[in-house]
């Protein structure tokens, strides 16, 4: 008995040295004879304020206008992938099933509640030999041939939230991605910023490695009638399930804040973006 604790406490520094030397290739591919089930969910609020000239204030305030402008808004969707048997030339069929797909939106107290027109739509296709999906049938009575073309393309060039490197990965290791987002702002045009995130890989335990995220906001225009900025950051996690070769969890939690000036008006935006994905794999 006095000879097992030196030998657990060796097992597990040597356990530690193996898991913080292991290296890992990251690649999300779905599988054929498998089931998904895909949940997202985002969460935003955003505060605008505007100052200024007082006559100019006052013209907007008796517009209808609340000042500052608090618009808070989520939505929330659940999919359900099903892919068959693996073909000889690698390929598989795949169905992608849409829940009901709610969102919500309020604006200085008023709330309102839509639906999305994607809400009960089927999707058929094909993962071709490199994992890329070509949708063959889109089934929907509630979407034009327009919003059709629009989602086939928009499947068909879908990226992961993370775009792993090549090269293998080991605890302690980070990689970078850039992702150009545009914010719609009341009073001027859409604004185009980058999200510069960095992944850590943080931990391995079994066959769930766990990445932390650390994200930077730069501005990506330049408007000459606009003095313009923009800041903020944001952290997040994600688990990436080795076995199942899938990124299973991704949450991020970010702030932006804007800041504009048109002629003699001085625009000041804050939002606030929460947003999750999880996977099951059956």
């Amino acid at each position: 008995m006095r000879k097992s604790i030196p030998v657990l406490l060796f097992s597990s520094i040597f356990l530690t040295a193996f898991l913080q030397t292991k290296e890992v290739i990251f690649k999300s591919v779905f599988q054929p004879n498998k089931v998904y089930v895909t949940k997202m969910e985002s969460i935003s609020k955003s505060e605008i304020d505007f100052t200024g000239p007082e006559d100019k204030i006052q013209q907007l305030k008796s517009s209808g206008l609340e000042l500052p402008m608090i618009i808070e808004g989520s939505n929330a969707v659940t999919t359900v992938t099903q892919t068959f048997d693996l073909n000889p030339d690698g390929t598989f069929q795949a169905k992608i099933a849409y829940g009901n797909v709610q969102a919500y939106q309020v604006q200085n107290g008023k709330k309102t509640k839509s639906e999305s027109p994607i809400s009960g739509m089927l999707i058929e296709g094909i993962y071709d030999s490199e994992n890329k999906f070509k949708v063959n049938n889109l089934v929907s009575n509630k979407v034009d041939e327009t919003v059709k073309k629009t989602l086939r393309y928009t499947l068909e060039n879908a990226q992961e939230n993370i775009n792993f490197p090549d090269r293998p990965l080991k605890i302690g290791d980070s990689f970078e991605q850039e992702i150009p987002m545009t914010i719609p702002v009341a009073g001027i045009s859409n604004v185009e910023i980058i999200i510069n995130t960095t992944y850590k890989l943080k931990d391995i335990n079994g066959d769930m490695a766990k990445f932390d995220m650390n994200q930077s906001i730069k501005l990506n225009m330049n408007v000459k009638e606009v003095k313009m900025s923009a800041t903020g950051g944001g952290k997040g996690e994600s688990i990436f399930d080795i076995s199942e070769k899938l990124l299973t969890k991704y949450e991020s939690d970010l702030t932006i804040k804007l800041n504009m000036k048109v002629e003699d008006m001085v625009i000041d935006a804050k939002i606030n973006a929460k947003s999750s994905q999880n996977i099951t794999v059956k």
